[in-house]
């Protein structure tokens, strides 16, 4: 018995200086909703954990990814990493949501449809005792989450036509693609927000432009907003943990921004947080000014 107090005493004490090598004394537990795909996808969570694993991403202790695919892309990444995250003392966890409710013909949800999606996700909060939760490509209707530990990354501007219902990767793409080539607009942008039950709706963290100018297709523009993702989204995670970046869940209140802190990072520039970036920087330009401002001229 004593042998087995003293091993076990070992092995808290491990965890513990562990963590402190990691650089955080209060780490969070994170879930992560990625929907992914049958075979493939979640290559947002995969680049979280990536992150987490070289050390940039040091503020959590437990990973829980959430998918409604038993052996698809997501779950693919938790058997490739578990073993991995363990020894550096980060849990990761997998919970399929199975039997996800359709809309109707009429396009919504009925009301005992509405009231399984609030329990769902409540228990997900719930039994894993989620600091924060985080969509990355979750395809679900959402309803009934912590508006101010929730946050979700849209792949372009969440403003009409380019978010809400249907508005989600590849169609995105499409539309500023297509708006683009009609000089609508003239770069895209990565935008991530707060969550509430309206569909890409919440208090905007941050947008961030990109540049879709060497752009020859939809697929080209996905491929600059996906690389965009995966440089800045665990950056911003970063920020939400650290309480840099916060909402009260009140839509009366503004998304309050630790300006100072956004001097260590890297941002490109034109990104705006707590608002939306200018998706044609042109607009309102004379002409002369706009030819000046492409020579490079003052």
């Amino acid at each position: 018995m004593f042998q087995f107090l003293e091993v076990y005493k070992f092995l808290l004490f491990s965890s513990f200086l562990n963590s402190k090598e990691r650089g955080y004394d209060d780490l969070s537990t994170v879930g992560i909703l990625a929907t992914g795909g049958p075979d493939g996808g979640g290559s947002g969570a995969r680049v979280l954990i990536e992150k987490i694993l070289n050390g940039e991403f040091a503020e959590v202790n437990k990973l829980v990814l959430i998918t409604n695919y038993t052996k698809g892309g997501v779950a693919k990444i938790f058997e490739k990493y578990k073993d991995q995250l363990q020894e550096i003392d980060v849990n990761l966890e997998l919970k399929i949501v199975k039997n996800f409710p359709k809309r109707g013909e009429n396009g919504e949800f009925t009301p005992e449809d509405d009231q399984w999606i609030r329990d769902t996700y409540q228990e997900i909060l719930t039994t894993y005792g989620l600091d924060y939760l985080h969509c990355s490509g979750w395809m679900k209707h959402i309803l009934g989450l912590s508006p101010s530990i929730s946050q979700n990354i849209h792949p372009g501007p969440t403003k009409e036509p380019y978010g809400g219902l249907g508005m989600h990767g590849d169609n995105v793409h499409e539309l500023v693609w297509e708006d683009y080539q009609k000089g609508i607009i003239n770069q895209s942008c990565v935008t991530m927000h707060f969550v509430i039950e309206e569909l890409d709706r919440g208090p905007i963290s941050v947008q961030i432009p990109v540049s879709i100018a060497s752009c020859k297709s939809a697929d080209d523009v996905g491929s600059e907003v996906n690389k965009t993702e995966h440089k800045y989204q665990y950056i911003v995670y970063k920020m939400l943990l650290e309480g840099k970046i916060t909402w009260s869940g009140n839509k009366e209140d503004p998304v309050q921004i630790d300006k100072d802190e956004l001097e260590k990072y890297d941002f490109p520039e034109g990104t705006v947080f707590g608002g939306e970036v200018e998706l044609n920087k042109w607009a309102g330009l004379a002409e002369a000014e706009m030819n000046a401002w492409l020579d490079g001229e003052e």
